[in-house]
C-alpha cells in the first residue's frame, strides 16, 4: 500500500511539473508585454480578454491555425520532415555512451559501464 501510495505521489508531482511548466508561459508573455507596453508608454496588449489577459491564448491560436506555404515546385514530404530531419544530428549528438571495452582518451582511463 505504501508503494502505491508514494508510486501516485510522485506521479502527481510530475504532472503537477509538467503542467506548471507548460502552462507558466501564458501570464509571463502578458506580463512581458505589459512591461513593454509601459515602457513605451503604451497600454500593451488590450484586444482580447479583460486588460488582455486572453492575448497569449489567442496568440495560441493564431498560430495553431495559420496555414503552411509550400512552393509548388517543392516535394511535399521532404519540405514538412526536413526540420525535423535536421534537429536529428544535434540530439543524438548528446546521447554517446561508453561501449563495453574501457577507452582511453589520451592517458586517461574510462572504466566500461556495461556489468561484467
Amino acid at each position: 500500500m505504501e508503494l502505491v501510495l508514494a508510486t501516485g505521489l510522485i506521479v502527481f508531482k510530475v504532472a503537477l511539473l509538467i503542467a506548471m511548466l507548460l502552462l507558466l508561459p501564458l501570464p509571463l508573455t502578458w506580463l512581458e508585454r505589459k512591461i513593454a507596453g509601459h515602457m513605451q508608454q503604451r497600454m500593451g496588449p488590450m484586444r482580447v480578454g479583460w486588460h488582455g489577459l486572453l492575448q497569449p491564448m489567442a496568440d495560441g491560436i493564431k498560430l495553431l491555425t495559420k496555414e503552411d506555404h509550400i512552393p509548388a515546385e517543392a516535394d511535399r514530404l521532404l519540405f514538412k520532415m526536413l526540420p525535423s530531419w535536421r534537429s536529428l544530428r544535434p540530439l543524438s549528438s548528446s546521447s554517446r555512451f561508453p561501449s563495453a571495452n574501457p577507452s582511453r582518451c589520451s592517458a586517461t582511463r574510462f572504466p566500461s559501464m556495461s556489468p561484467t
